[in-house]
């Protein structure tokens, strides 16, 4: 008899299971590169695109994410109804969503419902998409389809009763949001409630709309806190920034040298107080890059305490472990990381690294880029306050500090007078953009910082908002910045003056100090 033909062995790189193990695992840089490989080898694999613009995205190299992801889809599209499910093809529209490529998932989420006209999810996915790209009677009629496809679909209510409540429907919104509140999961009902409570503030209903929002933040604090969370952290940290990181220390440790790089523009400032509409509004200067949020300045922090790992050091002992060509090297990981996520940088232009609450590390950017200009978004700080607290965002460290009112009242004023000290040994480089001067008077406001820059006044800054839709943007301000300039949101604080009251005086030299109306 004929033996039977034994296949060789395969490599592991041949398949998607080392790959994938790896993924799951959360090795990211090896599956990723396992994944590089297999999509080399096998350009139409889908699982091969779509695995390493997963791992991309979790490393931070959004463009090599956008890149596989987008081929991705394209391979999915052309595969729906003969050899993979729709649920699957959301799945890669979901992995787009991830990394904020709203847009580039229409296409597929569209050819998802030409094969699968019911499916509810993906009818959900494009009012998401709709929302973003601030079409918001479309997004809110395909919501509406989701709902009735799905209607005990807790998220796709909720997303249905916050696109009542953009159109205006305020009374629909709040019913909404009431009937989901009583049957919701444990896990989802204080996003609800907060939700609502934003429905009550916009139909004038200020004392109860406050009253819900704190109680739903309430509810996440003690979930916090029951795991952990220290609300403390923050003001023993700045104390010793302010402590260690001196002007002198600065003069004798900071990088002096010439590497070829531009310094960037640093936009920071408190979250609410205007930095996602500053961000939009420079993003469309002709030569300025932003880095969307990208985490370039916490990669040059982790990769200095992997080099001095010996726990409870402080950066600054830790650069100065490290030796005199810390500061090149780790510029020149700053760079790597940028153009990692928006690509290569263009000799001429600027980059400018929005990143609201790198107001905490002034510091070390002091250190890297000692001709950087750091530009500090100011805002009635009842206002910022008031905006804060009752804004929904994802659980981090520092947005866990908003979710009590004293706390966050406390977390502002920690943040403002960290601001005041730093800034001192930052000089002339150093901006304070007042919101409520910007949104009156935007070239007057934003012409000094662009000229410290090398830069001009372009008109296209006043059309920000058409362009908005076509950027990534991870804060909750997306809407707001879909809409031209305007005053409205300035004084929101006297809607809930009583509250800040109990306050006492801890904000009133901020105030003071910004010339703001009392």
């Amino acid at each position: 008899m004929k033996p039977k033909s034994v296949p060789p062995p395969r490599s592991p790189n041949t398949t998607p299971s080392a790959p994938l193990a790896l993924m799951q695992a959360g090795d990211f840089a090896n599956a990723a590169e396992l994944f590089r490989q297999l999509a080399r080898r096998q350009p139409d694999l889908l699982i091969a695109h779509a695995g390493l613009g997963r791992c991309a995205a979790r490393l931070g190299r959004r463009k090599e994410a956008l890149s596989a992801l987008t081929r991705a889809a394209r391979i999915a599209a052309r595969g729906l109804g003969r050899t993979l499910a729709p649920d699957a093809a959301l799945d890669v529209a979901f992995e787009l969503h991830a990394v904020h490529a709203f847009n580039e998932s229409l296409p597929l989420i569209d050819a998802v419902l030409r094969v699968a006209p019911a499916l509810a999810r993906a009818h959900h996915m494009k009012a998401q998409v709709l929302e973003r790209s601030a079409q918001t009677e479309a997004a809110r009629a395909s919501a509406e389809r989701a709902v009735e496809l799905a209607p005990d679909a807790a998220n796709a209510q909720l997303l249905l009763a916050t696109l009542e409540a953009r159109c205006a429907d305020l009374r629909a919104a709040r019913e909404r949001l009431k009937a989901i509140a009583t049957c919701a999961q444990e896990d989802l009902r204080p996003r609800v409630m907060q939700e609502l409570a934003r429905v009550l503030e916009r139909g004038g209903d200020h004392a109860l709309a406050f009253d819900t929002q704190q109680a739903a933040n309430a509810a996440l604090l003690d979930r916090a806190i029951s795991s952990g969370f220290d609300s403390e952290w923050i003001f023993g940290e700045l104390e010793r920034e302010r402590r260690l990181c001196t002007a002198d220390w600065l003069a004798r440790n900071a990088f002096n040298g010439d590497d070829g790089r531009a310094d960037p523009i640093f936009l920071i400032g408190f979250y609410r107080s205007g930095t996602t509409l500053l961000d939009q509004m420079f993003a469309s200067h002709s030569r300025i890059v932003s880095s969307g949020e990208a985490a370039l300045l916490p990669a040059v922090l982790h990769e200095l305490a992997k080099r001095q790992p010996a726990p409870g050091l402080h950066w600054t002992d830790r650069w100065a472990a490290c030796g005199p060509d810390i500061g090149r090297q780790l510029r020149a990981l700053y760079f790597e990381v940028a153009e990692q996520s928006l690509g290569t940088l263009v000799d001429g232009h600027v980059l400018l690294d929005k990143t609201t609450m790198n107001s905490i590390h002034v510091g070390i950017i002091r250190a890297l880029f000692p001709r950087a200009h750091i530009v500090f978004a100011q805002r009635d700080p009842r206002d910022a306050l008031i905006s804060a607290f009752m804004q929904s965002f994802d659980p981090t460290p520092l947005t866990r500090l908003l979710l009590d009112w004293p706390l966050a009242a406390r977390f502002l004023a920690a943040v403002l007078h960290h601001w005041q000290e730093m800034k001192q040994a930052i000089g002339p480089c150093a901006h304070d953009v007042r919101y409520e001067d910007l949104v009156v008077s935007p070239q007057i406001t934003l012409s000094p910082v662009l000229e410290s820059s090398g830069l001009t006044w372009e008109t296209a800054l006043l059309d920000f908002h058409l362009r908005a839709h076509l950027r990534p943007i991870t804060t909750p301000s997306f809407a707001d910045v879909t809409r031209p300039l305007n005053a409205q949101a300035i004084g929101r604080w006297r809607h809930h003056a009583q509250r800040f009251e109990a306050q006492g005086t801890l904000l009133d030299r901020f105030i003071e100090a910004g010339n703001y109306a009392r």
